[in-house]
């Protein structure tokens, strides 16, 4: 009776070495996935604080120029970027002063179609008249991973249109 006792706890014993090595192999096959997640999540994170930053950069944009026609381009940037600073803080006015950071502007007349492709400062606009300003970024991501995936800067963009106030 004593030996069929030992060899019970010596079969229980080598199962249980047995199911320690399979923990390690899966814990081993799922711990890239979960990375992949982690990382994935981290990246989407940034880039939807990227393009609330950019929606508030151009509707800030379309403001100043809605109520500055003619400022100079020099003067759109600065506001658009001083307006980012809070959000995306010292980084922002980097990707402006390295090109990172494009901005847009032209006006539609009062009941006509939008058209052109715009310029970098503010344009002439009358009473009604809805000026358009385009903010975009080129987002990099952290992760290489993600970044061989997405592609490597990827655009974010935002238009705003302000009607322009009377005179």
């Amino acid at each position: 009776m004593r030996a069929t006792r030992a060899t019970n706890w010596q079969v229980t014993g080598a199962r249980h070495r047995a199911e320690r090595g399979q923990a390690v192999v899966e814990f081993a096959l799922i711990v890239p996935v979960l990375a992949f997640l982690a990382l994935g999540l981290l990246d989407f994170g940034r880039i939807f604080y990227s393009y609330m930053a950019v929606i508030n950069a151009a509707r800030e944009g379309a403001r100043f120029c809605a109520l500055n026609p003619n400022a100079s381009d020099a003067e759109l940037a600065k506001r658009v970027t001083d307006s980012n600073v809070g959000e995306l803080g010292q980084p922002f006015q980097e990707w402006v002063a390295s090109g990172r950071v494009q901005i847009a502007a032209w006006v539609t007349p009062a009941g006509t179609v939008p058209s052109g492709a715009g310029s970098t400062a503010c344009p002439m606009s009358g009473e009604g008249d809805q000026v358009t300003v385009r903010v975009t970024v080129d987002f990099k991501p952290v992760t290489p991973f993600i970044s061989n995936i997405t592609g490597n800067p990827k655009p974010v963009s935002a238009t705003a249109v302000m009607t322009a106030p009377p005179a």
